[in-house]
Parts: C-alpha cells; sequence; structure tokens
C-alpha cells in the first residue's frame, strides 16, 4: 500500500530498529513517560469521582436538598396539592413533608444535641437512602409505634441503647412558661430502628413519624413545618430555586438548598479534584517535555541522514512532517496503552491493593483493601486526547529545527 515518504521515515524512526540502539532507548522512554502520566491521571481521576459520588449518596442523599417554608405550619389538607404541584416540576423526583427542630437526646448514660427530623415513611421510602440504611427495625414501625425515634447506630453507641430501649427527647420549640421560667417539651420516645450511611448525617440527625414531631413543637397533628425537595441531581439545586421562585403560585415561600449548608465541603472537594488533575497534567507535560530533548538529539544524531533525505529532494515540509509523525507515534502509542492500563487498574484496583498490602482508612461500606471508583469514559477519552495534543505540541520546534539543516555543513566531515 502506498505512504508518502514522510510517513514511512517517520514511523520507521518510530520504531526505532535494530543497529538503533541509542534512538531506541530515547523512544522507549519518551513513550513510558506519556504512558505513566496518562495511566496515573485516569487512575487518580476515578478515585477522586468515586470519593465525590460517596458524598452524594451518604450526605446528600440524606440531607434537604431543597426546602420550601413559609410563616405558618402547612395543615394537612393542603399538602397533598403542593407535593403533587412540586413533584410536576422539573429535576424533581418527590417532595415530602416535614418537620425540624433542634432537639437533646438523653440516655441514662449520656445526652448530646441533635436534629429531630419528624418525616412521613411512606414518602421517604423511594426518595431517600434512609429505608436501605436501616440495620434494625424499619421506618414504617415510626407510623406503628406512637413516639418511636430512628437513629443511627453510632447514636445508639454513644448513648449506649439499642431497639427497644427508652430515651427521652427535649425540644425548646412549644416550651412552657412556668413561674421558674421556660421549661423544654420533653416526651420519652422508644427506639424502633437503628440506621447506618456511614457519614457526618450518622451523628447528626434522628427521626420520628410527621404526627409525632408535629406534637413535640405544640402544632396540629399531622401539620408540617415545610416541603423538603429531592431532585434527579442534587447539584441541579440552584436551578430549581430560581425556577420556582420565578412562580406566582410560590410567592411568599422562602427557599434554601443544601449549599448553604455543605456548600464549602463540595467546593473543597471540587477544587482538591481540579488541582488533581493539573498536577497529573503536569506528569504528562513533563513526559512531552522528554519528547523534546528525545527529538532534539534524535535531530543531532541524525544530521546526516536529514541531509541526504533532502539531497534526494524532500522539502523541508516533509522533513518537518518526519520529526513530528515520529513525536506524535511516541504520544499516541503512550496514550493508548496508559488509557488501557489505567482502565484496567481501575476495574482491578481492590485486587491490586490487596495483592501489593496496600491499606486505606475504610470507608463505610469498604475493606481496608477497597477504594470507591467512578470510571467516567468522557473523562477517559478527554485524557488520551489532551496526551495526544501535548505530544503534537512537543514536536512542533524540534521538528522545523531538523528542517532547517543544510546539506553541505551536515555532509562536510562525512
Amino acid at each position: 500500500m502506498f505512504r508518502p515518504a514522510a510517513v514511512f521515515i517517520g514511523l520507521r524512526y518510530a520504531r526505532a530498529q535494530k543497529g538503533s540502539g541509542f534512538v531506541s532507548f530515547i523512544n522507549f522512554f519518551s513513550t513510558a513517560g506519556i504512558l505513566l502520566g496518562v495511566m496515573a491521571l485516569v487512575v487518580v481521576v476515578s478515585v477522586m469521582n468515586g470519593f465525590e459520588r460517596e458524598l452524594k449518596q451518604r450526605i446528600l442523599g440524606l440531607v434537604p436538598q431543597v426546602v420550601l417554608t413559609q410563616d405558618r405550619f402547612v395543615a394537612p389538607d393542603d399538602q397533598p396539592k403542593l407535593i403533587e404541584s412540586l413533584a410536576a416540576q422539573a429535576h424533581i423526583k418527590g417532595a415530602v413533608p416535614y418537620v425540624q427542630s433542634q432537639a437533646i437526646i438523653q440516655s441514662r448514660q449520656q445526652m448530646t444535641g441533635v436534629q429531630l427530623l419528624g418525616i412521613s415513611p411512606a414518602f421517604e421510602q423511594n426518595l431517600t437512602p434512609l429505608a436501605s440504611a436501616m440495620i434494625q427495625g424499619n421506618l414504617n414501625a415510626l407510623t406503628s409505634h406512637k413516639y418511636g425515634v430512628v437513629i443511627s447506630r453510632a447514636m445508639a453507641r454513644k448513648l449506649g441503647v439499642g431497639v427497644g430501649a427508652s430515651v427521652r427527647l427535649s425540644v425548646m420549640e412549644g416550651a412552657r412558661h412556668t413561674p421558674f421560667g421556660q421549661l423544654p417539651n420533653q416526651r420519652k420516645f422508644e427506639v424502633v430502628g437503628l440506621y447506618q450511611l456511614g457519614s457526618e448525617a450518622d451523628l447528626q440527625f434522628i427521626y420520628t413519624s410527621l404526627d409525632d414531631a408535629a406534637r413535640m413543637v405544640r402544632q396540629p397533628r399531622g401539620s408540617a413545618e415545610g416541603i423538603r425537595l429531592y431532585l434527579d441531581d442534587a447539584f441541579n439545586a440552584p436551578a430549581v430555586v430560581e425556577s420556582l421562585s420565578q412562580q406566582s403560585a410560590w410567592q411568599g415561600w422562602q427557599f434554601d438548598s443544601w449549599r448553604r449548608s455543605h456548600g464549602d465541603l463540595f467546593a473543597a472537594v471540587t477544587m482538591e479534584k481540579n488541582m488533581m488533575w493539573f498536577m497529573l497534567l503536569l506528569i504528562i507535560g513533563v513526559a512531552a517535555f522528554n519528547i523534546i530533548s528525545a527529538l532534539f538529539l534524535i535531530v543531532a544524531n541524525k544530521q546526516g541522514e536529514v541531509a541526504i533525505l533532502q539531497t534526494l529532494g524532500l522539502s523541508p515540509n516533509q522533513i518537518t512532517q518526519v520529526f513530528m509523525i515520529q513525536g506524535c507515534a511516541q504520544g499516541v502509542i503512550g496514550a493508548l496503552l496508559g488509557t488501557v492500563l489505567g482502565v484496567l487498574l481501575v476495574n482491578h484496583l481492590d485486587t491490586v491493593m490487596a495483592f501489593t498490602g496496600i491499606q486505606v482508612v475504610a470507608t463505610p461500606g469498604y475493606d481496608a483493601f477497597s477504594l470507591p471508583v467512578d470510571l467516567r469514559y468522557p473523562q477517559i477519552i478527554v485524557i488520551a486526547l489532551l496526551a495526544v495534543v501535548l505530544s503534537f505540541m512537543a514536536t512542533l520546534y524540534p521538528a522545523r529545527q531538523a528542517a532547517a539543516v543544510k546539506p553541505a555543513e551536515a555532509l562536510r566531515y562525512d
């Protein structure tokens, strides 16, 4: 099959056959640098994606993603119409009524401050990970038991209680005025279930039924403080808030989202992820500079051959193409091998870590030799293309220098 002379010679230099030990050595290390850089970037970015996904599931899956409140509690008869209207909006998976209050939970051994959330288990089942995170009991027990509460396993250990034990809840909302001052509303609750999410929410939230929470804050049974929205993607919260605030039906409502309470955490994760991208791209950049130095050495080593090629009729542009093809071939091979090896390593990362004995701080739901990974192929394609583009840019200057070789001077002493 016919190939242009520049392509044929460039690929031959890239193969560096026998008798070209110096060129072969340089080509190998240039390709290896690209390969290692791409492989490291694929692995690290996939692990960072995995941690970001776990944070979204464990924290943003449970905390209110968007909250709607108004000056008064929502009556039970008004809630179905509001929920139906909200569920029809874009990006909203579902809406649930809630009651929330600062509370103190107390056992015989310990007491601590928590967020008390009154929920409707029927709504929560399909919208939050709480039901699947139950390790003892189930959410439906909140409606079958009057004054029942669900707490995390970490909270149960802290308080020294288990399922069936009694704890005392105190809330200041609805406090009674007495001659001795304000007395918080207190009542004994029975622990009817334990959950485990493995996040900061475990020591922050406890759950009871909507009716019991309303009683605790001295509101009519079944009334709700507001409506919590669960979205198809928590990062769509700003768009949902903007859309609702522009609709006349929701004038007079106040809107809040997870960005106020957890925005700093995810901003830090995003910044860390971007910095990892930048630092690992620098590794690929260093490998690209290896291509520059390698091509300069090859050009210096092959000045006689370049001069002969010019006397045989190759133009300066063709000489430039020869060395650009050689450098790009190294970049393409390194990018392809690095991508394939990186994807294989990500898919078998747990096995490799267990085999090498590398232990990490165990993420809840993972053992000491496991890391959460999320392989996103569009990102992998971008990484491979960036490596190829950097390799191409690295070839420009050395290739032009090769084209500037003067045959008479190069062959003077040959």
